[in-house]
């Protein structure tokens, strides 16, 4: 349920802040992009030693959402 309630906390933002969240995300994603395993983090290149295929989902303003 945190999900929807992030989500729905998005709804309250004044536009400013939301683009702000947007902007975020946009690099946060263009960040990821080039990357993989122990170039994210040590608990990523554990996880490629399982699931060598894994891909992180791309990150939204409502994964930094202030719910």
């Amino acid at each position: 349920g945190w999900r929807r309630v992030a989500e729905r906390s998005l709804t309250r933002l004044d536009p400013q802040s939301w683009q702000g969240l947007q902007h975020y995300s946009d690099g946060v994603n263009a960040y990821l992009v080039d990357r993989s395993g122990s170039q994210l983090s040590l608990e990523y290149a554990v996880l490629s030693l399982t699931e060598p295929d894994y891909v992180p989902e791309a990150w939204s303003p409502a994964d930094s959402s202030p719910c």
